[in-house]
């Protein structure tokens, strides 16, 4: 089965977001394709759900995909198997120099002690312990380190990153979607069938002669009006009205048929 988590399931941002009017020009085409005449209200709700979808749109087409969560985490880890072999030792060749090196860091650990904050450290009798206590001073702590803490840390470090690792390849392989480009357009095709019957509009994908109805017309050239980044890629009436009926059939076995 394909793997479909393509994309984050969250987006950040940047910029101001996607600009979009329409205008009494505007309003007029769309209203002659239409065949009906939209008031201020139903105007401002269709302005209001077209800025949505741009909304939407935008985050579904720039929201990173889930392989630049592997790609940055494969850095991360890199990073710090560099520290597990300095910390272990490994990094510093076992020579005359490499020991004087050695020795003149393990010397200095003792003269640049790490200040900590009492109430971020949480203490327990071993590291397999489920019983956890925070030390109760909130004032600023001063902890010396040495070769062995450093080789503790490694280790512990190592431990995150097999974790760390384990989860995203889990991630990697769950058919469980982020966003995916065409999402965004699916549910404004749902959101305008309810505006446009709430409205008492045509709200049908195809007319009695099987033909794209004035409502599918009405939503593509809405869509052409769009900016054309954000546009969905479909090329005709006919293109919007089968994705109204694939929508439709979905909802009727999602009712169990009714």
């Amino acid at each position: 089965m394909a793997n479909y988590k393509t994309r984050l399931s969250v987006f950040s941002s940047s910029g101001p977001p996607p600009a979009f009017e329409l205008g009494n020009e505007e309003f007029a085409r769309l209203e002659r394709i239409y065949g009906v005449t939209i008031n201020e209200g139903a105007r401002e709700r269709l302005l209001f759900l077209s800025l949505n979808f741009l909304r939407w749109r935008k985050a579904e087409l720039s929201s990173e995909n889930y392989a630049e969560v592997r790609r940055q985490f494969n850095v991360v880890r890199e990073a710090v198997q560099a520290f597990q072999s300095f910390a272990y030792g490994t990094m510093i060749p076992h020579t005359d120099s490499g020991g004087v090196i050695s020795g003149k860091i393990n010397s200095s650990l003792e003269d640049f002690p790490v200040s900590v904050r009492g109430r971020q450290i949480l203490v327990a009798a071993d590291t397999n312990s489920s019983d956890w206590n925070r030390v109760e001073d909130s004032r600023s702590l001063a902890i010396k380190i040495d070769a062995q803490f450093l080789m503790n840390l490694g280790k512990s470090m190592g431990c995150v990153m097999a974790a760390v690792d384990k989860e995203i390849s889990d991630e990697e392989a769950d058919q469980h979607s982020g966003f995916t480009p065409g999402n965004a357009f699916k549910d404004f095709l749902q959101q305008m069938r309810k505006w446009a019957k709430d409205n008492g509009f045509i709200y049908g994908p195809l007319d009695h002669v099987a033909d794209p109805s004035s409502f599918s017309r009405f939503l593509f050239e809405l869509n052409r009006l769009f900016p054309a980044e954000l546009r969905e890629p479909v090329t005709s009436a006919g293109g919007v009205a089968e994705r109204i009926r694939t929508l439709m059939k979905k909802g009727k076995k999602s009712d169990g048929g009714k």
